[in-house]
């Protein structure tokens, strides 16, 4: 939502409550058995669109539910990047101690 419930004021934090919400979606999914995949990238105006969603809100995130197939379903590409190494971003460049830029020294 990009106004504020309380007061109908703009909502600064729309987009990091919806990624809480997202985060408690993935655990409940997988607490139940399932799998999610989030997804950006997508047709934020087309989603709109197609759903009718009211001009106050705007999509940040889209989210697909499910069980978990196998990489022995996909073909090409898709396979490829399923059965790659996963590749994470080191942490020293996303925590940051007194600034921006300047890594957390390790305990």
């Amino acid at each position: 939502d990009t106004l504020s419930r309380a007061n109908g004021q703009p909502n600064p934090w729309g987009a990091f409550d919806t990624g809480a919400a997202t985060e408690n979606l993935h655990l409940e999914a997988v607490a139940q058995g399932l799998v999610t995949h989030p997804m950006g990238g997508f047709d934020g105006p087309g989603f709109v669109q197609a759903f009718g969603i009211p001009e106050r809100f705007s999509p940040v995130t889209v989210v697909s539910v499910g069980y978990q197939g196998s990489a022995e379903q996909l073909q090409g590409k898709l396979r490829e990047l399923e059965e790659a190494p996963r590749v994470r971003r080191p942490f020293e460049e996303s925590v940051f101690a007194g600034e921006f830029g300047k890594p957390l020294a390790p305990k």
